[in-house]
């Protein structure tokens, strides 16, 4: 049809997940500052991180995780409903992982 293009959404969403440099959108940070303030107190042992479809649920928990849990050897189960959202995770922790600190430590503040 003239004036529609088509577009690869899995391919573009898989590209901007793996951009390097990547920095969260302001809901995001606002989510790190909420998580870091719930967690700052020690007697909480969970947290329900709520977001709109497509809001970054994935990339924020991720990225707040690996800064806040994983340097101080915590393990993580993640769960989820469906086998594509646990490939993402992955993904998306990969990344993190392998990534330079100081894009990290440029959006995500340690608890």
């Amino acid at each position: 049809m003239p004036g529609y293009i088509s577009l690869d959404l899995d391919s573009r969403r898989e590209k901007e997940a793996l951009t390097p440099g990547k920095q969260p959108f302001p809901h995001q940070l606002e989510a790190f500052e909420a998580l870091n303030k719930t967690f700052k107190d020690k007697s909480a042992k969970s947290g329900l991180l709520v977001l709109p479809t497509g809001a970054g649920k994935t990339f924020t928990s991720v990225r707040w995780l690996c800064t806040n849990v994983l340097p101080k050897n915590i393990k993580i189960v993640w769960l989820a409903q469906a086998f594509h959202l646990l490939d993402q995770a992955a993904m998306v922790a990969e990344f993190e992982k392998h990534k330079p600190s100081t894009i990290l430590g440029s959006s995500v503040k340690s608890i």
